[in-house]
């Protein structure tokens, strides 16, 4: 079976395009294929402006998708569904305070929570659940503030406030979380032109209190560090609080004083003591082969396996606890050096 090119094929198309080229026979072909396609363009223009096509095409309803909310029944009672959102909140309390364990299988495989869903209903549920409650018990009660500012890793200045009440339900003095506030914000630019002046912090902490409707005049009590822009005499939160409430107590953290004075005190305590417990430490934290001999030592003896500690640079009250477990493993350091 012989093979024709396009050229022979062109030849035999009509007898009065025998003089034509083979170019000109394929465009003279192509604009046949164009008239012929407008000619069927032209059709259905013609049909969409008729009579019968406008009658359909008004009767035809328009295709509209169903909301979500018609595929959910609302009288559709679920218990185990309600089951559920109640372990989750008790799981999330659990994540909060203390373990509040459930026994049923049901629940547990139906629960679906992951550390997102845990943070918003710890912090958007729960929060505001116990936030509320003890509003209301600030309210009619007297209480006392706590307060201490403090500057995280991501140089965010921030001020902590507690409040301690006399709590009917637990029968006894209790100290409550109440706000941690941002001292300076993108939003407030005179209150970081100001910057963290005791006026700044002074409105900061009664605003917390304002914003729940609070009655400033229930607070009897004061307390924070000793810095002067907290605990000063004249130009200080303390002072604006004294004038805000009368008969207010301030009282002033002494654990700095306390630092200040064992510091103090234990310079005046021999060197070679503390320089012998970090010579202990140093020579069994660099070598793991005699950590393990300590270990078996240890077990020899039939002593608690424990590691040596290290003394704290800048926690001298961390000195007790090294040199008990130094005379805990006194033998067993002997034995072994």
């Amino acid at each position: 079976m012989a093979l024709t090119s396009d050229e022979d094929n062109d030849s035999h198309i009509t007898a009065g395009s025998s003089n034509l080229t083979p170019k000109k026979k394929r465009l003279q072909r192509g604009g046949d294929i164009l008239k012929s396609e407008k000619a069927d363009i032209s059709v259905i223009r013609n049909h969409a402006i008729g009579y019968k096509h406008k009658l359909m095409a008004s009767n035809a309803k328009p295709k509209t998708q169903n909301a979500l909310q018609t595929f959910i029944n609302k009288s559709r009672v679920d218990p185990l569904g309600d089951k559920v959102k109640d372990a989750e909140l008790l799981i999330c309390s659990y994540v909060a305070a203390h373990d509040m364990p459930f026994a049923d299988s049901k629940i547990a495989q139906a629960l679906s929570l992951k550390r997102t869903k845990t943070k918003c209903i710890v912090k958007n549920v729960i929060g505001v659940h116990e936030k509320e409650n003890l509003t209301k018990k600030l309210q009619c009660t007297k209480f006392s503030i706590l307060m201490d500012e403090s500057t995280n890793i991501s140089s965010v200045k921030t001020a902590c406030i507690m409040v301690r009440l006399y709590d009917e339900e637990s029968c006894g003095i209790v100290s409550y979380f109440w706000e941690l506030c941002q001292i300076f914000s993108e939003h407030d630019a005179q209150g970081a032109e100001e910057g963290a002046t005791a006026e700044n912090l002074f409105n900061k902490v009664i605003q917390t209190f304002h914003q729940r409707n609070m009655n400033v005049e229930n607070i009897v009590g004061f307390g924070s560090d000793g810095c002067s822009t907290i605990m000063g005499k004249h130009n200080s939160v303390a002072s604006r609080f004294q004038i805000l409430c009368l008969n207010i107590f301030i009282m002033k953290c002494i654990c700095h004083s306390l630092h200040l004075c064992a510091s103090e005190a234990c310079k005046q305590l021999p060197r070679k003591t503390e320089d012998l417990a970090r010579d202990i430490h140093n020579f069994m934290k660099s070598s793991s082969k005699r950590q393990a001999q300590l270990a078996q030592f240890q077990k020899f003896l039939d002593l608690d396996v424990h590691k040596i500690l290290h003394p704290s640079q800048t926690r001298l009250l961390s000195l007790i606890a090294v040199v008990e477990r130094i005379v805990a493993c006194h033998g067993c350091t002997i034995v072994q050096m």
